[in-house]
């Protein structure tokens, strides 16, 4: 069984997390393909109620869960640590980046 580690920075949505390691076509690593689950992705993006793509992601997940074509063993945890004069919030996406970042004289 192959082994690769893999990463991406955080998401609010999780649809492009899920597109891009578990559709059909979308990460060679994995190589993964289940008409169904395509059909629930692609069903999710084109939906706009919170509730209905919350229920189609719950599906979504249940599916991968029961098929497990991937095991992620660890998930990394963020930490910030900063001077007091450093104006920053992190973002719920995780990611950083400078425009938001302020330098206090």
């Amino acid at each position: 069984m192959p082994f690769y580690y893999m990463g991406r920075g955080g998401v609010v949505d999780p649809s492009a997390a899920l597109s891009q390691y578990f559709e059909t076509g979308g990460s060679p690593r994995i190589g993964y393909s289940n008409p169904k689950l395509d059909e629930l992705l692609s069903a999710e993006r084109q939906t706009f109620d919170p509730v209905k793509r919350k229920k189609i992601l719950s599906q979504a997940m249940s599916l991968i869960t029961e098929e497990a074509p991937a095991h992620f063993l660890w998930r990394h945890q963020l930490l910030f640590g900063m001077t007091k004069n450093v104006d920053y919030r992190p973002l719920p996406s995780e990611r950083i980046y400078a425009w938001n970042i302020k330098v206090r004289k």
